[in-house]
């Protein structure tokens, strides 16, 4: 989708770049910014009290408007973003990740085009890093977002969405999630106005070894207590399933996600796996559990002096303990 702007004085759009130690990505998703096909552009980075050398490398770019602060979290370098920002549509792009260079074009066109819109997502691709891989992900392009949410984070990508200026008067990040903040955004802001989501990929997000994502326990935390305010306000048996989905469908993705890092630090890695993890394990997903125990139980007894893993020992010596495990 392609459109010609003839007035640059309006529909001006803040990208808000937040960043923490994140110097040696942040150039390229600056650059991704400035190769838009649309731009009457505002760059905003945000700097949550990086120690690397962030501020240097943004201050090559004249053209960015750039904002230190003690470092706080991210959703609450965000809702700064939002305070220093001065467009009519907003877009949150993490240092690490980058628009494709339509990102712009296509959402602004869909948010004029329907001025019922609190904001517009798209889809995305995973840039995997270690592999140079990259992964589609496309989701359904149907109706009924709100509990379409309830069930997952469909949206997946942050920066694919582009809100409304005026969705900040009523509604915030909450800085004291520390993740799914921007989950939680779209369940309170979806339970009250219309979304629409496309399936153009039109941003990409890297995935590397210091991604948030990537810790299982702590996402899964972050989204069961999300969708535990959810439950104060939902009213019909649809939601009701929907959110009950939800606590399930999230329950399995990381917890397959944190039985796979066992596997690695099992037998690639040699890093320790706690016993308490098994126990969270067990207590989210008992099949993923049991699956795990099975594969793994007779390596575990017949070589506990390859097994670097805290609290097993005491269950070691008496197999009949370790299997009631399972």
């Amino acid at each position: 989708m392609s459109l010609n702007w003839p007035d640059r004085n309006i529909n001006l759009v803040s990208v808000i770049i937040t960043s923490y130690n994140h110097g040696r990505y942040i150039t390229g998703a600056i650059e991704s910014v400035l190769k838009q096909s649309y731009s009457n552009i505002e760059i905003i980075v945000v700097d949550d009290g990086s120690t690397d050398d962030t501020a240097g490398i943004v201050g090559k770019f004249p053209q960015v408007k750039y904002v230190y602060q003690e470092n706080k979290g991210l959703p609450a370098a965000r809702n700064t973003g939002i305070e220093k920002s001065t467009g009519e549509f907003l877009v949150f792009l993490d240092a690490d990740d980058w628009l494709l260079p339509q990102a712009i074009s296509v959402n602004i066109g869909l948010l004029l085009e329907r001025p019922e819109l609190a904001f517009v997502a798209g889809a995305h691709q995973f840039y995997i890093e270690k592999d140079n891989l990259f992964q589609p992900v496309v989701k359904e392009s149907r109706e009924d977002y709100y509990c379409r949410l309830l069930e997952g984070n469909f949206i997946g990508m942050h920066a694919a969405v582009m809100y409304r200026n005026w969705v900040f008067k009523e509604f915030r990040y909450d800085p004291s999630l520390k993740t799914c903040e921007d989950y939680d955004l779209y369940l309170r802001i979806v339970r009250k106005y219309p979304m629409h989501y496309h399936q153009e990929i039109i941003t990409v997000y890297r995935i590397h070894d210091t991604n948030m994502s990537g810790e299982s326990k702590n996402m899964l935390e972050g989204a069961l207590r999300v969708l535990k305010r959810q439950e104060k306000i939902i009213s019909t048996e649809k939601e009701k399933q929907s959110l009950r989905k939800g606590v399930l469908n999230f329950s399995s993705f990381y917890m397959e996600k944190l039985e796979k890092s066992f596997y690695l630090r099992l037998y690639y890695t040699g890093q320790n796996i706690g016993l308490e993890e098994l126990l969270y394990l067990k207590k989210h997903d008992a099949g993923i559990f049991g699956r795990f125990c099975q594969h793994n139980l007779a390596y575990l007894l017949e070589h506990p002096e390859r097994v670097k893993v805290r609290g097993w020992r005491r269950f070691i010596p008496k197999k009949s303990q370790l299997k009631s495990l399972v």
